[in-house]
């Protein structure tokens, strides 16, 4: 019988765009609180300043593409010194391949900003746009690309020198534009703390990668695949390893390692990019502006996933800031993680007395009861953050998890489509879609759901087996057969299971099913 399971699948999104969730989902509900803005990562701003960032032009909101009645549109950074179709520039163009949130978009972020600026400041042309999730994206991030191509001088943009920077699930996006058959011919990219599966790669194509030390397994091994795919085509690819930087080090680690490895960025654009008339960059920088050190530290173990220095730099700011409801939602957040629970849910407790309206801390603690086995106590800390915020993926996930183990299928598909639709990345809610589908009888949308999974774990043998329920279920032997022998190949054992699981009944017949039981013997 297919098994119930959660998987790792760990992305950007998930891991940023989760935390964030916790701070920011009341803002999605039109709510009037507003994050403290020491702990609002998305204000975060790049650690380096070079001088003239603060003197940049900016054109905003010029569309580049419509899509299902909707302008998508794209900011326009230029150096302060000009620019414009007398002179154009080489431009640095920011891949937004995850889409944008449904309480704004990636333009108004502060990384994005202040890497923005940070290139104009540099002398090139930067340019952020639009993007949606999902299946849409990949078209919007090509078309973003292809209007700058056919139209850059528009801009002030040299179409001929186009340069891209992508960092983490972004990556994925990007690596389509580094192949032979792209649709954009690139002079350079950069890719930060992030990795995916290449293919037909560009071997005259210069590509920096930044590896972040501290960074999660799963991405450093994604990464450290696809470095050596580029280098076993002896392409023109360089690796940066950064040992003590966490994901996303550029916003969070104010260290010198970051500035160092911003500035070798820079210099490498600079030197492969269309020679721009100011000639080089400006030698001095100055301190990282935005959060207090303390936060930022903080900020960085938690999104480092180094709980137990999260939960004493949480510790720490809450003896001086003892009314910071976002620190103790956060502090709460790292128990969480370690299964802490009477101390998270005395965190996430404090958290909702000093706001009794914090999505987050609701979600948290329904989190809470269902890691305990408490489904039935979960609930309305989870209806209720759903009610505050009815775009946090989180609540909509946790409730549908609740809902499936206290055997109410139904309403767990229900809230576990929300979650998806919210947060397509999320393997996790897509998992637990795929085991209420099975309990539903929905059959293809359980085939569906698990092989989004597969997506970040393709080799696990556990969601291959699950998948191959489905298929059979559905009457699709051949991919049935397909999943069965990615299951084996990938480490599943449970021959009993295999022999008398009746969701392969349809399988047994085949003489394929007999060859794969004896990979098991």
């Amino acid at each position: 019988m297919h098994r119930l399971r959660a998987i790792p699948a760990v992305t950007l999104p998930t891991l940023l765009a989760s935390v964030l969730a916790l701070l920011s989902s009341q803002e999605a509900a039109g709510q009037a609180r507003r994050i403290r803005p020491e702990h609002d990562i998305r204000s975060y701003e790049v650690v380096l300043q070079l001088p003239g960032m603060d003197r940049v032009t900016v054109r905003k909101d010029l569309p580049y593409k419509t899509a299902a009645g909707r302008n998508l549109k794209m900011d326009i950074y230029s150096p302060a010194t000009g620019g414009g179709k007398s002179a154009p520039r080489s431009a640095l163009v920011f891949i937004n391949g995850v889409g944008d949130p449904p309480d704004g978009d990636l333009r108004s972020w502060g990384a994005y900003r202040s890497w923005a600026r940070l290139a104009a400041a540099s002398d090139w042309v930067a340019v952020n746009f639009q993007a949606r999730t999902g299946e849409a994206n990949a078209g919007d991030v090509r078309d973003a690309l292809l209007h700058l191509a056919r139209r850059g001088r528009d801009y002030g943009i040299d179409s001929a020198s186009l340069a891209i920077w992508a960092c983490s699930a972004n990556v994925g996006a990007a690596l389509p534009f580094l192949a032979e058959d792209s649709p954009v011919r690139l002079k350079a990219a950069v890719l930060y703390y992030g990795g995916d599966e290449p293919s037909h790669l560009r071997a005259d194509l210069p590509v920096l990668l930044v590896r972040a030390g501290r960074d999660n397994a799963q991405t450093n091994e994604r990464l450290e695949r696809m470095f050596q795919a580029a280098l076993g085509v002896n392409a023109r690819w360089e690796l940066i390893n950064a040992p003590l930087a966490h994901h996303a080090f550029d916003i969070l680690d104010d260290t010198q390692e970051s500035r160092d490895i911003i500035r070798q960025t820079l210099d490498f654009l600079s030197n492969r990019l269309a020679p721009n008339p100011q000639g080089s960059l400006p030698a001095k920088s100055g301190p990282a502006v935005g959060p207090p050190a303390a936060a930022r530290t903080a900020a960085a173990h938690l999104f480092g996933r180094e709980w137990e220095l999260a939960e004493t730099a949480y510790g720490t700011w809450l003896t001086e800031h003892p009314d910071d409801s976002d620190a103790w939602l956060l502090q709460g957040t790292a128990q969480l993680e370690m299964k802490k629970f009477d101390e998270a849910r005395a965190s996430l407790e404090s958290a909702l007395r000093l706001d009794s309206e914090v999505p987050g801390a609701n979600v948290m603690l329904g989190r809470l009861e269902v890691d305990q086995r408490q489904y039935l106590k979960a609930v309305p800390y989870l209806q209720k953050a759903i009610q505050l915020a009815p775009q946090d993926s989180e609540a909509h996930f946790q409730l549908g998890k609740a809902y499936l183990f206290s055997q109410r299928p139904e309403e767990s598909a229900a809230s576990l489509e929300e979650a998806v639709r919210i947060s397509p990345w999320n393997g996790y809610a897509w998992n637990f879609l795929g085991m209420a589908s099975m309990a539903l009888k929905r059959y293809s949308r359980a085939a569906e759901s698990f092989q989004h999974v597969l997506v970040y774990v393709p080799n696990d043998p556990n969601i291959n087996y699950n998948l191959a329920c489905a298929q059979a279920l559905t009457g699709e032997k051949d991919q049935a057969f397909a999943s069965l022998q990615r299951a084996v190949a990938g480490g599943y054992k449970d021959r009993q299971n295999m022999t008398t699981d009746p969701d392969l009944s349809s399988l047994r017949g085949d003489p394929r099913f007999q060859e794969i039981l004896k990979r098991l013997e």
